[in-house]
């Protein structure tokens, strides 16, 4: 497993992260595309095509990843789907004031390649689907996951059209085969995870803003849907074991080859402009200079490293341990920082926040994953009883609806329900995570809404 690597290739990796990230092409690393993963996902469910941007030749994903591929895994059939439509997709996806006309998803849906890639991803998804391990590092990592985007857009396409010709049956299980879709990769990796995430969210969009079409047959479907997938044991939890895995094995190749070490930490911290070499599109910022003189300290001072081994080590065990903490109760402080120890050597926190993903990124938004099942079925819920009594309910309580799917989980308490008195409009959201202030701001929580959309 290569180590030395940091960077996905540029051009696929950022022109697939929501259009809310404000993340330059070209700039992207993995503490920047955790960033990105995790930042809220408020930006239309078909992806912004630059006007410059045209249909270039793709990278060789399947090749890549299944130099010898078997047949019996699912992951294949749906890597070669997302290959077929990331061919087509700029062409149909230019919006028009901001938007994709429903004529040009019908064109795309109708295009050869997106019918032969619909057909792979279902023949993908009723395979078992098997993705080997992951060096959280590697170029090579970033590339499928724009595939799997791709195939999240496809799937959104195919439930708006759906909605549009009255089907909302259809539309209903196609979400559903989203969700069949993304589940495997949220146990492999938190950047895996986030990914994940993003395509529930790029499929139940166009769902949830037509709920008012949902029949009662189709209510009942979702709220058993999300029953199902709430009952699986959270992914979250293997992805962190994981990843804790992975790194504390890193350690151990870094202790044999500590330029691999230093050159990553630079890396990490190195800008570049895409289409230019490293050296020349370098911006030194203070960042780098800090990376680029404890690399030569990592390189040169023996002594130095295996302390730092030794307290990276802890760290990472101690990070994990209190995110694994913070997925059972998220209900305190989403905060993985731990306090300022004395002891440390004065470069821990800084590999520390090179190498570990903050809590937004590590817990934060695979609980919100799960609460989006959670207000899924709520708004299920919620159109059934109008159905049934021609009226909103007064609270939550009325929906007889299991216990998991209407506590908010990290208050521990009912989610927020605000009906409207003179409608049959109501806000329905999750309270959302406790995080600590800084820079002189006091604690907040951001309400968690599906679709997401922007605090009032």
């Amino acid at each position: 497993m290569h180590v030395g690597a940091s960077r996905c290739p540029v051009r696929l990796a950022c022109r697939n992260l929501p259009a809310s990230v404000g993340v330059n092409s070209g700039m992207i690393t993995r503490r920047s595309l955790l960033a990105a993963l995790a930042a809220p996902i408020v930006a239309p469910i078909t992806r912004a095509v630059a006007d410059d941007e045209g249909p270039g030749k793709k990278p060789a994903v399947f090749a890549n990843l299944f130099p010898e591929p078997t047949g019996t895994n699912g992951y294949e059939d749906i890597i070669r789907a997302g290959e077929l439509v990331d061919t087509i997709e700029d062409e149909y996806h230019r919006r028009v004031n901001g938007k994709v006309p429903l004529a040009k998803r019908r064109e795309y849906l109708a295009h050869p390649a997106s019918r032969e890639a619909a057909s792979l991803l279902r023949r993908g998804i009723a395979k078992p689907i098997t993705v080997a391990e992951q060096d959280p590092f590697a170029e090579d990592m970033y590339a499928p996951f724009a595939l799997l985007r791709a195939l999240a857009r496809l799937l959104s396409d195919e439930i708006y059209v759906s909605l549009a010709d009255g089907r909302t049956d259809v539309a209903v299980r196609v979400a559903s085969e989203g969700l069949t879709l993304s589940h495997p990769f949220k146990s492999v990796s938190v950047i895996s995870s986030l990914v994940a995430r993003a395509m529930d969210a790029i499929v139940l969009a166009p769902l949830v803003r037509q709920r008012d079409g949902w029949s009662v047959r189709d209510c009942r479907f979702l709220i058993r849907l999300s029953e199902r997938w709430l009952a699986v044991p959270d992914p979250a939890t293997v992805a962190l074991t994981v990843e804790r895995a992975t790194l504390l094995r890193m350690l151990g190749r870094w202790r044999e080859k500590p330029d691999d070490w230093a050159d990553l930490l630079v890396k990490q911290h190195t800008p570049y402009t895409e289409g230019e070499s490293e050296t020349e599109g370098e911006s030194e910022t203070p960042e780098l200079r800090r990376a680029r003189d404890f690399a030569r300290s990592l390189r040169t001072d023996g002594i130095l490293r295996e302390r730092l081994l030794r307290e990276m080590a802890d760290a990472i065990r101690s990070h994990f341990d209190r995110a694994e903490g913070l997925l059972r109760d998220p209900t305190g402080r989403m905060i993985l920082t731990p306090a300022t120890n004395n002891g440390d050597h004065y470069m821990l926190p800084f590999l520390r926040q090179t190498f570990l993903s903050e809590a937004r990124a590590t817990v934060q938004r695979s609980i919100e994953g799960r609460v989006s099942l959670q207000l899924l079925a709520v708004h299920a819920g919620i159109r059934a009883f109008r159905w049934e009594n021609d009226r909103l309910p007064k609270s939550l309580d009325q929906l007889q609806l299991a216990a998991n799917l209407v506590t908010d989980p990290f208050t521990g308490k009912l989610l927020v329900y605000e009906p409207e008195s003179d409608t049959n409009g109501y806000d329905l959201a999750s309270a959302g995570a406790f995080y600590p202030g800084k820079d002189g701001k006091p604690d907040a929580r951001e309400r968690i809404t599906l679709p997401w959309t922007l605090p009032k």
